[in-house]
C-alpha cells in the first residue's frame, strides 16, 4: 500500500544508504526529494494517487517514508518488510541488520554465578531430603507385656481379675482344679521317702526297720480309704444335683405342654419356654461338672493305690533285707533318681494349676471365665496379660532408612487420636529384619519422654526424626 509523502521541511530530502555503497555510507542528496524516491525509481516506476480519491477513514495528513533514527512510526500504521528496517534506521534498502551485540562478561559472570548457585541449593536439598528419613509409624506399648496360661489341661475354678485392674508381683490371678494334681506330688513323695528309705536300708542291712515299713504301708492303705470315701460322696452329691436339675426340666417341659400345647405364641408360654431353657441348660452343665468329678475320683484313687503299692513293695524289700536278700546298691540309688525326677515334674505341674503375676503392673486382656476347660490344644494359648513397666513406643523402620536412625536420636512423637506430639529418643534399633509382604523393616523402641495420663496401650504414633 502507498501514502502520499510530503515535502520535507526546507525542501531538502533526508540522508539516504545506498545498497550498492559500503554499509553505513550515506548518499547526499543532489536535489529535492520527488516522490517516489530515487532509489524506488530505479527499479519500477510508480503511480501516486490522488490523494482526494483515498478512504475517508485515512488520515489526512502524510507520514514520512524513512522516520529519523530511535523515532518511531505512528500508532494507526503498521509497517512491515524493508519499510520497518527503513523506519526503525536499522538497515537500509537490501541491506542486512547487524547481529546482536555480544553479551559483556560482566553479565556472563554474573549468569554463571546465578547457576552455581541453583545447582548448590539443589544437591543440598536433596541431600536434605536424602538423609533424613521420612516418617514411620510405630504403636505405643508397655515395656514388658507378659502372656500369661496354665501349665496343664484343666478347668478354670477361679479368675480373680478383669482388665484394667492393677496387679502386684506374686499375686495369684486365676486356677485350675488342683485336686487331682496334689494327690499325685503326694504319691511321688512319699515313692521318693521309700525309695530313700530302701536305699538306706539297703546300705545299712542291720539297722533296717521293718515296723516303720509297715506303718507306712498302713498310712497308705489309710489315705486310700479315704480318698475313696470322698469320691464315693461326691458321686453321690452330683448325682443327686443331676436328678434334681432333671426333675426340673421334666415339671417344666410338663406345664409347657399342659398350658400350651403347641401354640407358644402368647407372653406366658414363651415364659414357659424360657424356663425350659434354662432347666435343660442346668442340667447340662450338672452333667458335665458330675463326669469331671468322677474322672478326677478315679484319678485320685488310682494315685492312692499306687502309693500303697509302693509302700507295700518297700516293706517287702526291707523285709527280705532283714532275711538276706538285698538288691544292689545301683539299683537303690536309680529308684530314688527315678522317684526325685517323678516328684520334680509333679511339682511343676502343680505350679501350673495356678497362674500367678510375675511382676506388678495393669491387667491387659483377659480371655478366659470361669467354667472354661483348657485342653491339650490350647494349652499354651494365653488365658490373661499383665502391662508392666512404663509405656514406651514400639515403630517399624523401612529398611531404607536403616543407616539415617540410631540409639540416643531424638524424635517426636505424634499420637494420632489425641492430636498431641510428645518429645521421645530412640533407645534401641533391632538389627535383625522382619520380612513382610511389602518389604523389610527393622523394629525401633522409643522412650516417651513426657508424661501423659491419656496415653493408653495401642494407640497410633507417628514418629518424626
Amino acid at each position: 500500500m502507498l501514502q502520499n509523502y510530503a515535502e520535507p521541511p526546507g525542501g531538502v530530502a533526508p540522508a539516504r544508504r545506498d545498497p550498492r555503497l559500503t554499509y553505513g555510507a550515506p548518499v547526499p542528496p543532489a536535489r529535492p526529494l520527488d516522490y517516489p524516491p530515487v532509489i524506488y525509481q530505479e527499479s519500477v516506476s510508480v503511480f501516486a494517487p490522488n490523494p482526494n480519491y483515498l478512504p475517508a477513514a485515512r488520515p489526512q495528513h502524510a507520514w514520512p517514508a524513512v522516520s529519523p533514527p530511535g523515532v518511531v512510526s505512528g500508532p494507526r500504521e503498521r509497517v512491515r518488510g524493508m519499510n520497518a528496517a527503513l523506519e526503525t534506521g536499522v538497515a537500509g534498502v537490501g541491506e542486512m541488520a547487524p547481529a546482536r551485540p555480544p553479551a559483556r562478561p560482566r553479565q556472563m559472570a554474573v549468569a554463571v554465578a546465578v547457576a552455581v548457585i541453583g545447582l548448590a541449593a539443589g544437591a543440598l536439598t536433596y541431600r536434605s531430603l536424602a538423609s533424613s528419613p521420612a516418617s514411620f509409624g510405630g504403636e505405643v506399648a508397655p515395656a514388658h507385656l507378659y502372656a500369661l496360661s496354665f501349665g496343664s489341661a484343666g478347668a478354670i475354678t477361679t479368675l480373680k481379675v478383669h482388665a484394667g485392674d492393677h496387679v502386684t508381683a506374686g499375686e495369684v490371678l486365676a486356677s485350675q482344679d488342683d485336686g487331682l494334681a496334689q494327690a499325685n506330688l503326694q504319691a511321688a513323695r512319699d515313692a521318693e521317702a521309700a525309695a530313700a528309705a530302701a536305699l538306706y536300708a539297703d546300705e545299712h542291712p542291720r539297722q533296717s526297720n521293718v515296723s516303720r515299713e509297715q506303718n507306712g504301708v498302713t498310712a497308705a492303705q489309710s489315705s486310700l480309704s479315704g480318698v475313696t470315701a470322698r469320691v464315693t460322696g461326691t458321686e453321690s452329691r452330683d448325682n443327686q444335683i443331676v436328678s434334681q436339675r432333671q426333675q426340673a426340666v421334666t415339671a417344666a417341659s410338663t406345664a409347657l405342654a399342659d398350658q400350651c400345647g403347641t401354640a407358644t405364641t402368647s407372653a406366658a408360654c414363651q415364659s414357659l419356654a424360657a424356663k425350659l431353657t434354662t432347666a435343660k441348660q442346668k442340667l447340662t452343665q450338672a452333667q458335665t461338672a458330675a463326669a469331671t468329678a468322677r474322672t478326677a475320683g478315679q484319678q485320685q484313687e488310682q494315685a492312692a493305690q499306687g502309693k500303697l503299692s509302693e509302700r507295700q513293695a518297700a516293706l517287702k524289700q526291707v523285709q527280705a533285707q532283714a532275711g538276706g536278700v538285698s538288691v544292689t546298691l545301683d539299683q537303690a540309688k536309680q529308684r530314688l533318681a527315678a522317684a526325685k525326677a517323678t516328684v520334680a515334674q509333679d511339682e511343676v505341674i502343680l505350679k501350673g494349676k495356678s497362674i500367678v503375676a510375675p511382676a506388678g503392673g495393669t491387667v491387659g486382656a483377659v480371655s478366659a471365665a470361669v467354667g472354661d476347660s483348657i485342653t491339650d490344644g490350647n494349652v499354651h494359648t494365653p488365658v490373661l496379660t499383665v502391662d508392666s513397666g512404663p509405656l514406651i513406643v514400639s515403630a517399624h523402620l523401612p529398611g531404607s532408612a536403616i543407616g539415617a536412625v540410631r540409639a540416643g536420636q531424638r524424635v517426636t512423637l505424634g499420637i494420632q487420636s489425641l492430636h498431641l506430639s510428645l518429645p521421645g529418643k530412640v533407645i534401641a534399633v533391632n538389627q535383625v529384619a522382619s520380612q513382610s509382604p511389602t518389604g523389610v523393616s527393622y523394629t525401633v523402641t522409643c522412650q516417651i519422654e513426657a508424661s501423659d495420663s491419656q496415653l493408653l496401650a495401642g494407640m497410633t504414633v507417628n514418629v518424626i526424626p
